[in-house]
Formats: C-alpha cells, sequence, structure tokens
C-alpha cells in the first residue's frame, strides 16, 4: 500500500502542457477530480484519456510514461508497449 507521510498518498496527477497561446476548450463541463479503481502503478484511468478528448477534440496527444496503447494518442515511456515518438 502507498503510504504518505500523514495520510495515505493515492492521487495520480495529470499535467496538461501545450505550445503556444494554447487550445479552445471543447467542452467547458470537464471536472478535474477522477474517482477510479486502483491499475497499476502510475497507471492512468482511461477516464482521463476520456476527458481530454472530450476537453480538446481533434488534436494531437502523447502520453509520457504511457503503459498501454490508446487509439488517439502517441506515447513514449520506459514501459510502453511500443513508442510512438522519439526525443
Amino acid at each position: 500500500m502507498n503510504g504518505g507521510n500523514y495520510t495515505r498518498s493515492n492521487s495520480e496527477d495529470c499535467l496538461i502542457a501545450i505550445k503556444g497561446k494554447g487550445l479552445e476548450r471543447k467542452d467547458a463541463s470537464i471536472k478535474q477530480v477522477i474517482y477510479a479503481c486502483l491499475g497499476e502503478h502510475s497507471q492512468k484511468p482511461i477516464e482521463v484519456h476520456y476527458r481530454l478528448e472530450k476537453l480538446y477534440g481533434e488534436v494531437k496527444r502523447i502520453e509520457l510514461f504511457a503503459r498501454d496503447k490508446v487509439q488517439g494518442w502517441d506515447l513514449w515511456g520506459n514501459e510502453a508497449p511500443e513508442n510512438s515518438v522519439s526525443f
């Protein structure tokens, strides 16, 4: 079980990065908090992908430190099944 100094550390952060002036929101109803069952270490719930797709529409996306391939997303990471991009 993942422990913290005072409470159980059980959040996974999701950072959104942009280049340039940013993207227009396609849906302003997207909430920040996602409640989901615990997955593998650092595995993002599929709900994260769904909400980001709904928030920004059809744009290029990349998941860093990915564990699984998701349709419409590039991926990169040492545990990714295949890296779509190289740095």
